[in-house]
């Protein structure tokens, strides 16, 4: 949101369009999902990941504000639930049931571990 208001010049209340958006289109295709039992997930999460890609691939050649927000809501929109949910799934799948919260707990913090980690490796 901060680079949509500051370098592209968007009012304050339309930076957060693509999140009205994102999520709109993320409980359409979450509902979707659930209604076609036989969706392999590993072709999802490779469509999930192809939309992540042409979302940040919307940064770079975009440069129309509104249209940038519009279309990289619709993207993550894509992303979100056919990522997420497929992983959730073959990972719930992976783990036992008595372990499954140590399991999700310690491959979940990665992310908040690198977000932590990466500024201090890239001042130095």
């Amino acid at each position: 949101m901060i680079y949509l208001i500051k370098h592209l010049e968007l009012e304050l209340l339309q930076a957060p369009t693509y999140m009205l958006i994102g999520f709109s289109i993320s409980i359409l295709v979450s509902l979707w999902m659930s209604w076609k039992p036989h969706l392999d997930p590993r072709n999802a999460m490779i469509a999930g990941l192809g939309f992540l890609t042409v979302e940040f691939a919307l940064f770079m050649f975009v440069k129309d504000g509104i249209l940038l927000s519009i279309m990289v809501g619709c993207m993550f929109g894509l992303f979100y639930p056919l990522f997420w949910t497929p992983c959730n799934i073959l990972m719930a799948h992976l783990t036992e049931k008595g372990d499954r919260g140590v399991t999700y707990g310690a491959f979940f913090f990665i992310w908040p571990l690198a977000t932590f980690v990466a500024p201090f490796i890239g001042g130095w």
